[in-house]
């Protein structure tokens, strides 16, 4: 009895026990609310199809456009993207908004969707043609241009209200040699550059009613043409074709600080007031020049491998927001500097 009597005394062995049963307790409610935390909060929804064009006609709103008819919009700088319906199956590749509410997105079989409520609903222009259409241009609200497969190239001189075709450019060609154009871009109201297949390259200085032919030395696929001012501009293509210009296109050579053959997509300033840097996206391939007079390197980007990926469309908001998009649903985002450090965007995606 007496020592029954000490052991229940015994502070110190009391304290022991509370000790014990205190450290176990804490135990048990750090591994029963990690299991709720883990039943509450569900993964981000991420978009699984091949992203080609993005937009961004304010900081914080935003389009993207797809695979099979995808078009997605965010109103929070990427933070969550909604998936706007539309009836079109077809592969959108490129898109332009004027400002928040008016936009285009065009791609294939001769798609061209226009809005006019912030992409609530997707009106499908009449086209005419069946062709791919690559990529659109507004010089102006009210004139605008669409480059397409089988050398065509649709205008309109309402906003967009109506479309027409001007197919004449390669109607000596033959059916074979007449090219897909790929990309369009207007360093003015006037001077406007083209480029596609078979190094086909043309220019205007007329805000497009007539178009002139330029040799460049080559037969390869051009991707995308971007002048940063009325004299300097970039060209890029396959197997890593990077064409510069210092005198308004009159001549072309080639860039020697890119030595690499991946092929080059898209080509964005990022302040098309400044004449660099330069950024350029591809196949497994994203570099930028930072200066006039340095050579072009990779940008980095954290925990992510660009070799085994594609980059199709860049967009940047100003100089430290910039969004990339690409193959299976990858949006890349600037996490550090003016460009120089990009990451993969920890966005939601909702489905409506």
């Amino acid at each position: 009895m007496k020592r029954l009597i000490n052991i229940i005394t015994n502070k110190f062995l009391w304290i022991t026990i509370i000790t014990l049963g205190f450290f176990y307790w804490a135990n048990y409610y750090i591994n029963m609310t990690s299991v709720v935390k883990q039943e509450v909060v569900a993964p981000k929804l991420k978009i699984a199809r091949d992203l080609f064009g993005i937009d961004f006609p304010s900081p914080d709103w935003g389009w993207v456009v797809g695979e099979d008819g995808l078009i997605v919009h965010t109103k929070d700088q990427g933070q969550n993207w909604v998936v706007q319906q539309n009836d079109v199956i077809a592969n959108l590749v490129s898109v332009h908004f004027f400002n928040t509410k008016k936009g285009f997105a065009v791609g294939a079989s001769g798609t061209l969707l226009a809005t006019e409520d912030s992409g609530n609903t997707w009106e499908k222009k009449s086209t005419e043609t069946d062709a791919f259409l690559n990529d659109i241009s507004f010089p102006t609200h009210e004139n605008g241009f669409v480059v397409a497969e089988r050398g065509l190239i649709l205008f309109t001189e309402d906003s967009g209200v109506t479309w027409q075709q001007n197919n004449s450019l390669f109607e000596d060609a033959l059916p074979w040699m007449v090219p897909e154009l790929k990309s369009i871009y207007f360093a003015s109201p006037e001077s406007g550059w083209i480029v596609g297949e078979f190094g086909t390259v043309l220019s205007t200085v007329d805000g497009g009613k007539s178009w002139n032919k330029k040799d460049l030395g080559t037969d390869d696929t051009l991707y995308d043409v971007n002048f940063f001012d009325r004299d300097n501009g970039y060209i890029v293509g396959v197997q890593g074709i990077l064409l510069a210009t210092e005198d308004g296109g009159q001549t072309w050579h080639k860039d020697k600080t890119y030595k690499r053959n991946s092929d080059l997509y898209k080509i964005i300033y990022r302040d098309q007031k400044a004449k660099t840097p330069v950024y350029i996206a591809g196949r497994g391939e994203f570099i930028f020049k930072p200066n006039e007079n340095a050579r072009f390197r990779s940008v980095m980007v954290e925990s992510f491998d660009i070799r085994y990926t594609w980059i199709y469309g860049v967009a940047f908001v100003d100089t430290t927001h910039a969004y990339a998009v690409g193959k299976s649903g990858l949006i890349l985002h600037i996490t550090r500097g003016e460009g120089d450090v990009w990451g993969e965007l920890d966005y939601n995606l909702r489905l409506n």
